[in-house]
């Protein structure tokens, strides 16, 4: 077949709305390599609904969008696919395509929200490694993560997955001295300032966490310096064991000494299949007895996931998602449960 022939194949392949994907896929990749970008674009959103795209095609027509500045469909295109296939992804896929999406999003003059693709962004680095913070790390990516840390709502979740760099990196230093002074510049608000403090007890460092708290008293005194109000009370949780399942080693331990403040008598933990495999029986023995199981959702493969949730039915045990792969996630979901409880 010479060139304008298979040209022609492709073209008539791609506006043939009962061609078989397989062939739209061959389509799109030639009419992608003549130059036909317009055409290769339909086809690779035919495999896209199709639900037949593979990596390859995803990220050639991430890159069509994003040539032509099409940046909010570019990444859309990739928010979808990490939303679709987050629970199958490898700590790294996972880093690799999140990266993508934050890219694509600080890339954009618009200025589009990108708290929730940097903390997911970090969170997968979180769970990689050396060489998942270097990618995190490169000054051009790290400018905009930085950027990210100017809004108050998220800077503390941020600075929580910094402290799960590896000691080569010396981000975990260097993050415990941001952490107390986000803590004392927010004295006044005591959710956040206590926010802190706590995150700083559970990376085992009191004397930080109680520079936070004289903060919070100074700051309440300055407010109303005769009858300075009253901190809440932090709620002791009656919850005997919690399970964590997903997430990775050091959020796990930072979640186990964080809940042990509140009341939790015992944290057991699940690791996700991409750190250690077990089979459903030894699941169901970690789980026996317990409480309440919390599942980092962002943070577990599928297949752990499925044993979790099949095994919790089996023993009747309440199942909790945790909304991010943080400690404070983690703890907001017990603390669901727990309120749940006191009220049935």
């Amino acid at each position: 077949m010479d060139d304008n022939a298979a040209l022609a194949a492709a073209t008539k392949t791609v506006a043939d709305e009962n061609t078989g994907w397989s062939k739209i896929r061959w389509a799109a990749r030639y009419l992608f390599e003549t130059s036909r970008f317009d055409l290769a674009e339909r086809g690779f959103e035919r495999l896209i609904a199709l639900r037949r795209a593979d990596a390859e095609a995803l990220t050639t027509l991430h890159q069509l969008y994003t040539d032509r500045g099409d940046l909010d469909r570019a990444a859309r295109l990739i928010a979808e696919y990490l939303d679709e296939r987050r629970a199958e992804f490898s700590p790294g896929d996972h880093l690799t395509w999140s990266a993508m999406l934050f890219d694509t999003l600080a890339s954009d003059p618009a200025g589009p929200d990108r708290s929730e693709a940097v903390l997911d962004m970090l969170e997968a680095a979180a769970a990689t490694g050396v060489d998942g913070w270097t990618l995190v790390l490169n000054p051009h990516r790290r400018g905009a993560v930085e950027a990210a840390l100017q809004d108050p709502a998220i800077a503390l979740a941020v600075l929580e997955q910094f402290l799960y760099a590896p000691a080569e990196t010396d981000l975990a230093t260097e993050t415990l001295g941001r952490i107390e002074a986000f803590g004392c510049l927010h004295a006044a608000d005591w959710a956040r300032s206590r926010a802190a403090e706590r995150l700083l007890h559970a990376f085992g460092q009191p004397e930080a966490a109680y520079r936070i708290e004289a903060c919070r008293r100074e700051a309440a005194h300055q407010q109303s310096p005769a009858t300075p109000s009253a901190s809440p009370t932090p709620r002791s949780l009656s919850v005997g064991v919690v399970t964590v399942a997903g997430g990775h080693a050091a959020l796990r331990s930072m979640a186990r000494r964080d809940l042990a403040t509140v009341g939790v008598g015992d944290v057991r933990e699940i690791p996700s299949a991409w750190e250690a495999t077990r089979d459903s029986r030894a699941v169901q023995a970690t789980l026996a007895g317990s409480d309440v199981i919390v599942v980092v959702t962002r943070q577990i493969a599928h297949s752990t996931a499925d044993q979790v949730r099949a095994a919790a039915t089996r023993f009747g045990i309440p199942v909790v998602d945790a909304e991010s792969a943080s400690v404070a996630a983690i703890r907001r979901a017990v603390e669901r449960f727990a309120t749940t409880a006191d009220r049935a």
